[in-house]
């Protein structure tokens, strides 16, 4: 869920007032219970995280749930990155025959990810059919049979008169996770889309999943913002989590 106020508008009450009216306690024109609690299947989005959304969410009873990391990296002009997988794989670009195992292996590393982890074949091949897409870009670690263990799925555009690159997808299957697999495959991937003139890499992760963090860290990543998704917490959740 997605609120926007214009900045002279704001601390009128429009937000409240449009928040109400989305989740059905109100109309725009006639407020009946301000004080109605939210829903607990919504999740409401502040991109930035800003003081502002941060009040607006603790007015509506509302608490932080999920944060994800916006991270970037300005990339120098010569080649920065050296990409070294574990010996028993080989680092290949992305077949046709490789749908089924690719969507195996993104389901089986983000099998908790609410977004990610529910692409299907079809989602696939529709991200696939967007004017952005190169098979070159989506770089795979293949194991000694041929099969996917992993892959970089990368994305270069031009922004605004700057190219830039993105780390769209980095999934490894957890067989081969803790190996150096990932690590490779973010080299490899800032290695092409280095070598295809990109001038800066952004890349969105879970702020919940501190490894992962770290390793773009360690690479030269940077968080520049955060997104937090926001919901109303269940009355004793934290009395359970703390048990």
């Amino acid at each position: 869920m997605q609120i926007m106020v214009a900045p002279g508008a704001r601390r009128r009450g429009i937000g409240t007032a449009l928040a109400r009216a989305v989740v059905g306690h109100t109309t725009l024109s006639r407020a009946k219970d301000l004080n109605a609690p939210i829903p607990e299947n919504l999740t409401w989005w502040a991109f930035g995280n800003l003081p502002p959304a941060q009040g607006f969410a603790a007015s509506l009873g509302l608490r932080p749930v999920r944060g994800l990391l916006v991270m970037s990296m300005e990339l120098p002009g010569e080649a920065s990155h050296d990409a070294r997988l574990p010996g028993a794989l080989t680092l290949d670009t992305y077949r046709d025959d490789d749908l089924d195992r690719l969507v195996e292996v993104n389901h089986a590393a983000f099998e908790h990810h609410p977004e990610q982890g529910a692409m299907t074949a079809a989602d696939a091949r529709a991200r696939m059919g967007q004017d952005w897409f190169d098979p070159a870009g989506l770089l795979v670690a293949r194991d000694g049979s041929g099969r996917i263990a992993g892959f970089h799925w990368t994305k270069v555009e031009t922004v605004g008169g700057t190219v830039r690159g993105e780390v769209y997808v980095l999934g490894v299957h957890p067989d081969w996770e803790h190996k150096g697999v990932g690590r490779a495959l973010l080299d490899a991937g800032i290695l092409h889309m280095q070598n295809h003139g990109a001038q800066a890499i952004d890349l969105y992760v879970e702020a919940g999943n501190p490894r992962v963090v770290h390793m773009y860290q360690s690479s030269g990543f940077q968080v520049i913002s955060t997104d937090t998704a926001y919901a109303r917490v269940p009355a004793g959740a934290d009395q359970e989590q703390n048990r």
